[in-house]
């Protein structure tokens, strides 16, 4: 089986930390072009991500982790 590697140069060039394993979110990874969001824990997401990516066969290699909003955070609007 073919090692899938995520790609997180474009999450950390926003200058935010590598999320841990265990962080809770919604993680959206952008898979040979199209964008899917998974909720769960980093470790949880990535798994998703990669079977995805198996499943519908991504001539990709490398899926790209393109944001995340942490679960419980809250935003203001204004």
């Amino acid at each position: 089986m073919n090692t899938i590697q995520i790609d997180v140069d474009r999450y950390i060039a926003r200058e935010q930390s590598l999320p841990l394993e265990d962080q809770y979110g919604y993680w959206t990874f952008i898979i040979a072009g199209q964008p899917m969001s998974v909720f769960g824990s980093y470790s949880e997401a990535t798994i998703v991500a990669k079977l995805y990516a198996r499943m519908y066969e991504s001539d990709q290699s490398t899926i790209i982790l393109d944001s995340v909003n942490n679960a419980g955070q809250i935003y203001k609007a204004g």
